[in-house]
């Protein structure tokens, strides 16, 4: 019998829960996973308390001992980047209890002719409630959701090595913390280049270091955006507000 969970008892078990690891956007002004562990989470090598920074991302002398893990995700969207990433740990299922994505897998290394190069293809496989998708340490894969979030059970084996993301287009695989790195630097450019347009320097997350990872100045409490976006928003703030 599949394993399917309503989405209401799913909400209602995790208040009964201590706080989730919450994972963001690269931007930082949105959630991409919640992780409740159930069994087996990480431990400080050093006796701290921080275990995370504040996008969710484990520090670096953080460390897992259990030989495995239980773990409950909600994904809150889907995978942002359009590189795939291979997880640290040597096994793991993930039985999907709601909702539910479409999962995109680097296969074997194929060649359309004899005379065209080898690359690895990209297969595409849909995963619904009740279905268990199966990884290793050299899976990469990355997700797209049929839902507006969805629910999994996650047991995870023995950590094997760190992660890393995997370009289909140039077939190389980056450390996840240098991948992380490059990401948020293009997006501090991005920022940069934005800026004149932007009415006030705290509402972006990279313009300032005053800013919540959550998207919303500490000052303000205003959302990140800028221009025609921000404009509209504080029109409409204040027709509310009347």
């Amino acid at each position: 019998m599949a394993l399917v969970v309503e989405r209401k008892i799913l909400e209602e078990y995790v208040k009964t829960l201590p706080p989730p690891r919450v994972i963001y956007s690269r931007d930082g002004s949105s959630p991409y996973l919640s992780r409740w562990y159930l069994q087996g989470g990480p431990r400080s090598k050093t006796g701290g308390d921080s275990l995370y920074d504040p996008a969710g991302n484990l520090l670096p002398d953080v460390s897992y001992n259990a030989p495995f893990s239980v773990m409950l995700h909600k994904f809150h969207r889907s995978d942002e980047d359009q590189e795939l990433h291979s997880h640290p740990w040597r096994f793991a299922w993930a039985i999907i209890l709601a909702g539910g994505y479409v999962e995109e897998r680097r296969g074997n290394y194929v060649r359309r002719s004899v005379f065209s190069q080898y690359y690895h293809e990209v297969k595409r496989t849909t995963y619904k409630p009740g279905d268990i998708v199966k990884l290793y340490n050299d899976t990469y894969h990355r997700v797209d959701l049929l839902e507006e979030d969805s629910w999994s059970l996650f047991i995870a084996g023995i950590r094997a090595d760190s992660w890393s993301f995997w370009n289909r287009h140039t077939d190389e695989t980056t450390p996840w913390r240098e991948f992380v790195s490059k990401k948020q630097q293009e997006l501090k450019r991005s920022c940069d280049n934005c800026a004149n347009c932007c009415m006030d320097m705290d509402l972006n997350p990279y313009c300032s270091a005053v800013n919540s990872p959550w998207g919303h100045s500490l000052h303000t409490g205003r959302p990140t955006m800028c221009g025609d976006d921000l404009k509209l928003w504080e029109i409409d703030t204040r027709r509310s507000s009347k």
